[in-house]
């Protein structure tokens, strides 16, 4: 019973207690509503004690059980690909309730993810564009319905260096006449490729030629800035032998 036949309901007050804070923190009282928050700690059982006094001072009291329950994440091995190359990762999570999943990239990972996309079964990590390197990425699973019931794990995260083609500005087409001098054509916009690791290396270039008998393979250059090209001469004229 939750009140006496000399003291109203309304004019009853309520203590509540819990026997362990491991898991849940101790109740606040409003009126006759106890409101009870669980820790984000750890798992656990705990007993609740609601205590009702009258005005007499006269109290009884009742118990229950409340048993928090966190999700478990199955470890998750550490994890390499290739610089560009998004990788997915199975994520095996035990609980009954609904969850949220989020990931990320630690603070000590200098951006080497672009992004982390996760829900309850699996995550997708996406390099960011030429990085590689190592890092970690942090797993959150929470109760849809309470964020402080969560779990986390991690794991490593290791993008290998590839190396990337050189890329190279197509040179506009050109006109010599036939027997003219060489003519050089200017290689614009050359870059090695790839990201910072790759910005000390120097393109070489080798140019051919699809029709020899016309133009002759250009000479290859290393770091060349400009190509020269030089048409075949015609052929001599050929004079017919006077007739005798």
């Amino acid at each position: 019973m939750c009140c006496d036949d000399e003291t109203p309901v309304d004019d009853l007050t309520y203590d509540a207690t819990v026997s362990d804070t491991t898991s849940v923190s101790e109740p606040t009282v409003s009126g006759s509503l106890v409101t009870l928050t669980t820790t984000g700690a750890a798992s656990g059982s705990t007993v609740v004690t609601i205590t009702a006094t009258d005005g007499g001072g006269l109290s009884t009291s009742t118990t229950f059980t409340v048993t928090v329950t966190s999700p478990v994440i199955a470890s998750i091995a550490d994890q390499t690909t290739d610089e560009d190359t998004p990788i997915t990762v199975d994520l095996t999570v035990d609980y009954e309730g609904d969850i949220v999943v989020d990931a990320y990239e630690t603070a000590t990972g200098a951006g080497i993810v672009a992004t982390a996309d996760a829900d309850a079964s699996s995550v997708t990590v996406t390099p960011s564009a030429d990085a590689n390197g190592a890092t970690e990425i942090v797993v959150d699973v929470y109760d849809a319905a309470d964020s402080s019931i969560y779990a986390s794990a991690s794991f490593g995260f290791t993008v290998a260096a590839v190396n990337d083609p050189p890329t190279l500005d197509t040179p506009a087409d050109v006109t010599i006449a036939e027997d003219h001098d060489a003519t050089e054509v200017f290689i614009t916009a050359a870059d090695p490729g790839g990201g910072e690791d790759e910005t000390d290396q120097t393109p070489t270039y080798i140019a051919s030629s699809s029709d020899t008998t016309i133009l002759p393979h250009p000479a290859s250059t290393v770091s060349a800035s400009a190509l020269p090209l030089l048409p075949h001469p015609p052929p001599p004229a050929y004079a017919a032998p006077p007739l005798s």
